[in-house]
């Protein structure tokens, strides 16, 4: 058996420990409350999902687990921005996860994303923060923005001996645009979701088919201020 450990965080230094399992060690950044520079945290949430699917007798299941960090902008002598910021895997990482059973297995693969949601503004209000990992950003509405890890994937007879993957993500963020305490909107992220996602393809006779498996949870903050910003 095979587990496959990938750590994104921002310094990392790998290397084989016993049964195979590729691990890293990491010196993760921090700052005060880990929000930033000019930010406090508000509150702490936390995503928890895990999906299982079988088809032909084959078996995949995906899972998320962790916490995310609401941080609000500091103003001095004037009113805060709330939850202008989110950070993902703060105060402890986000851990993805997907194991795969069965035979005939030719390609498995797993990857990670979270999703922000802006209110008071637009997605090209939303700055993404990967601490250094290597990511995609896309806009899926006007209003969202997904930031995507690279798959992990193995084929041909790793994909049959490897049985998990693993990652975590560490200190990613979504910050909102700075406005003033007399703005007429406050912008500010009003919900994040993180996901895990694992697919298979294997062989089925002459053919081969493929399914896929997502896990994902939305949070969202607590006690927005109803009047200013």
């Amino acid at each position: 058996m095979t587990i496959v450990r990938k750590i994104m965080l921002p310094v990392i230094t790998t290397g084989i420990l016993s049964g195979g399992l590729l691990a890293g060690t990491v010196t993760p950044a921090s700052a005060a409350n880990e929000c930033g520079n000019g930010y406090h945290q508000q509150e702490d949430g936390t995503v928890s999902a895990s999906e299982t699917r079988s088809q032909d007798g084959k078996s995949m299941t995906a899972s998320v687990n962790g916490k995310v960090r609401w941080c609000t902008r500091d103003r001095n002598g004037t009113r805060d921005q709330f939850f202008q910021r989110v950070k993902v895997g703060v105060p402890s990482r986000v851990l993805h996860r997907g194991t795969f059973s069965g035979t005939n297995r030719v390609k498995i693969c797993e990857t990670a994303s979270f999703t922000a949601t802006i209110s008071g503004g637009r997605s090209v209000d939303i700055t993404i923060g990967t601490d250094g990992v290597s990511a995609t950003a896309s806009s899926p509405s006007d209003t969202s923005k997904t930031v995507t890890l690279p798959a992990r994937c193995k084929t041909g007879t790793a994909a049959q001996s490897t049985t998990a993957f693993e990652d975590s993500m560490y200190n990613f963020s979504a910050t909102a645009k700075n406005v003033s305490a007399t703005n007429v909107t406050c912008p500010h992220i009003s919900r994040v979701t993180v996901s895990t996602i694992t697919s298979m393809t294997y062989r089925y006779g002459s053919t081969e088919r493929t399914f896929t498996v997502r896990a994902s949870n939305t949070d969202v903050p607590n006690n927005m201020p109803a009047i200013g910003c």
